[in-house]
């Protein structure tokens, strides 16, 4: 028997569907799912083929959800959807059937024959209350088509000489000869060939296939024919919608492309992401003109519509750790007409005061760099200290290529270190004392990140490598070296579930002849944003009335499932661990403190609101700071409630 499968794979599956269907013999009882099972299933996902079902359960984490009540109409459709899921992964001899076993335990009024009775009637009143069963889908999958042969053939033109590389067109196919055929695996292969020749200058190629599936040989034939059309090349841009905003200058350097380069659809995504990324654009868009069969280059529109020139933002917000927040933002955007912004904020909490100037210009020397100025003052209050520091800082980032970008700046701070209250008798040593300090640095850093939000995302990762370097070289009064190592990882498990882990290293090391590192540029965990179960600053060394003193070394980690629970609500749970050393680059892992816990999220358009219970596995004891009375009592609570905003991580 021979299957021929063109572009009607899914037509074929739907018709089927639709004659079984009719054939059934309406429905013929209701049960309420106590659980569903599944027997043979070894060559595909069974979470995947489970979500195709009518007949499913809520997870168990769910407790409260109401059972699904469907009619055995509905099982024997599922029975279809079944044979239909396993042919689009190839398996054309599936066979399955169902097993309904009663609950009796759930329905003591409603003994087995009951049961079954409601199986044999024609016709069941909605009065009667369902019966809790358990369905079990008994599947025989058989073996599975593999493909025997792909081949691919490239129409030439009389308008566009053939000059397409098959070997590299055979790199962008999914479909290999030994693999099972599947029909999703199938269409990617041809969006992939027809993104791959849109982007090597053929936005008018076709790229049609057949299939010939040889069910009694368990065997696929897959035949690819592409039609590039003309090689295309980038014609003149228009641009509509600015009317003398913005330098026409700056639009034209947020293009990939110039005039007369190889068309590449890949380009146009990239430049009219630039143009949203200037934030002075509410609309933006890069598309091609109409195109014409002997179009030999492309002409490029860009609609843009402006923003208004000046926002003003206005936040309230609470944290268990630092109170009251209250933040306000006044933003002056294209001042100069290049696509500039000047913006004025201020921010106030119980731990943090900051009022700051800012200035950000785009493509400064170079269409990849932007150019940010900042100065302003800010003030810690602390448990340990208060910190009055005025400062300006200027950074170059460098767009290097996608994902990837990098950072230089120059930084200056004048502090004025207030109330330190500490009670150690090595104060001294670690250099706390009220007095100022000037510190110049260098800032330099190194970012990837590939994930699908900024404010929650479900997938990707961000990696980073940031280092700064104050010397006397630069007129500082403190000398340091002090890297951060960043890694957090987003991974999808299913649909419902998202796993989310960080890693973090820090480290700050005296150099040329600095003793000390002072108290508010050393290296403090714990609180809402680290290890939960901790106060803020807490993990770590102390004195001994329990007020943080920081260390030289830091590292942290956390693990994190995060599911829904219904509507805006969601859960996660967190296992965190970390560690503060007062040496520098010192991690003795045998030392770390670990907490776990649960927390709550509500999801807005500003990030989520969250609360995180934390509880401490292994707490430091009153014996970890030499205190012989009551030694193994806890030196905090084990549990901690953390309120906050935004995700942890």
């Amino acid at each position: 028997m021979r299957y021929v499968i063109p572009l009607t794979v899914p037509a074929i599956m739907f018709f089927a569907f639709l004659a079984q269907a009719t054939a059934s013999d309406g429905q013929t009882g209701r049960y309420r799912l106590a659980q569903v099972r599944f027997t043979g299933i070894q060559g595909i996902s069974k979470t995947k083929l489970a979500r195709t079902l009518v007949a499913q359960t809520p997870p168990r984490w769910r407790f409260w959800a109401d059972k699904t009540v469907v009619t055995e109409a509905d099982l024997k459709d599922d029975l279809l959807r079944i044979q239909q899921f396993y042919r689009g992964k190839g398996y054309y001899h599936t066979k399955s059937s169902y097993q309904i076993e009663p609950v009796e335990a759930a329905q003591p009024d409603h003994p087995e024959g009951t049961v079954r009775q409601a199986e044999a009637s024609a016709e069941v009143s909605e009065d009667i209350p369902p019966h809790t069963v358990v369905v079990t889908y008994k599947i025989d999958e058989g073996p599975p088509a593999i493909i025997e042969h792909v081949e691919m053939t490239i129409k030439d033109t009389d308008e566009a000489p053939y000059d397409l590389s098959r070997e590299d067109l055979y790199v962008q196919t999914a479909v290999e000869v030994g693999d099972i055929f599947q029909v999703e695996t199938y269409n990617e292969t041809k969006r992939v060939l027809l993104r791959h020749l849109g982007n090597t200058g053929y936005p008018m190629a076709k790229v049609e296939g057949l299939v010939k599936v040889y069910t009694n040989e368990n065997k696929a034939h897959i035949s690819l024919h592409l039609t590039p059309g003309p090689r295309c090349r980038f014609g003149r841009l228009f641009i509509s919608g600015n009317d003398a905003y913005v330098e026409t200058a700056i639009i034209e350097q947020a293009m990939t492309f110039k005039e007369g380069e190889i068309y590449s659809a890949k380009k146009l995504e990239t430049s009219q992401r630039n143009l949203f990324n200037l934030s002075i654009f509410s609309v933006a868009r890069v598309s091609p003109e109409t195109l014409g069969r002997d179009t030999a280059k492309v002409p490029i529109r860009v609609q843009v519509k402006p923003r208004d020139r000046q926002k003003v933002r206005l936040g309230v917000g609470y944290g268990s750790e630092d109170g009251v927040r209250l933040k306000g933002a006044w933003t002056y955007r294209n001042p100069s007409g290049w696509a500039d912004r000047i913006s004025l904020s201020a921010k106030r909490s119980d731990l943090l005061r900051t009022v700051q100037g800012e200035y950000d210009i785009p493509y400064f020397l170079d269409p990849k760099n932007t150019f940010s100025a900042r100065a302003g003052f800010e003030q810690e209050l602390l448990e340990t200290y208060e910190n009055r520091k005025t400062f300006g800082n200027a950074t170059v980032t460098r767009y290097l290529y996608e994902n990837w970008t990098a950072t230089l700046g120059y930084n200056l701070e004048a502090n004025d270190l207030r109330e330190v209250d500490i009670t150690d008798s090595e104060a001294s040593i670690l250099g706390i004392s009220e007095e100022n300090y000037f510190i110049a640095s260098l800032e330099s850093g190194i970012i990837r990140s590939t994930t699908n939000s900024l404010i929650n995302p479900s997938s990707g990762s961000v990696s980073s490598l940031h280092v700064e370097a104050a010397s006397d070289l630069l007129g500082s009064e403190v000398s340091f070296f002090k890297p951060t190592f960043r890694l957090t990882k987003y991974q999808s498990i299913s649909a419902n579930l998202v796993a989310a882990g960080r890693i973090r290293l820090r480290a700050i090391q005296e150099t040329e002849g600095t003793r000390n590192i002072p108290i508010f540029k050393r290296l403090f965990l714990g609180g809402s944003n680290s290890v939960r179960g901790y106060g803020y600053q807490k993990l770590g060394p102390v004195d001994e009335t329990g007020t943080p003193l920081g260390g030289l070394s830091a590292i942290d980690a956390n693990l994190e499932l995060r599911y829904p629970i219904f509507g805006k609500f969601s859960g996660v749970v967190f296992l965190d661990a970390g560690l503060v050393d007062p040496t520098a680059f010192r991690y003795e892992l045998g030392d770390m403190r670990y907490s776990c816990g649960l927390g709550l999220r509500y999801h807005t358009v500003i990030g989520p609101i969250r609360v995180d219970f934390g509880y401490k596995l292994n707490p430091p004891s009153k014996r970890d700071f030499g205190k012989s009375e009551n030694p193994d009592e806890a030196v905090e609570d084990r549990w901690k409630i953390h309120l906050s905003v935004g995700q942890a991580f």
